[in-house]
């Protein structure tokens, strides 16, 4: 008894102009953002080969191993063109023997 009213209220909206509508927008949206994301991914990608190339000649050029700042390049994820998440950007890594220091005497 159950089933029927239930499958009888799905047909019902089903065959509704609204949910035609509805249909057709949201997939319309969806196809569009994949492909914005897409373009997206491509410019991220892009930019990631030229840091990668950048840096790599940059190490070509150390010529003294204390003058050596290794930089970490993360690709950007494949599946991001679904969804970018929050992390961007890899964290910046404090490197203390890196720093310069000052050395003060208290007393």
């Amino acid at each position: 008894m159950i089933w029927t009213i239930a499958k009888k209220e799905l047909l019902v909206h089903i065959k509704s102009m609204r949910f035609g509508i509805a249909l057709v927008l949201c997939s319309s949206v969806i196809a569009l953002s994949a492909y914005v994301s897409g373009l997206d991914y491509a410019k991220r990608l892009s930019a990631y080969n030229s840091a990668v190339e950048r840096h790599r000649q940059a190490l070509r050029q150390v010529k003294v191993y204390s003058y050596l700042r290794p930089v970490v390049d993360l690709p950007p994820a494949p599946l991001s063109i679904f969804s970018r998440g929050g992390g961007e950007e890899p964290p910046e890594f404090d490197n203390p023997i890196a720093r310069p220091h000052s050395y003060r005497s208290f007393g």
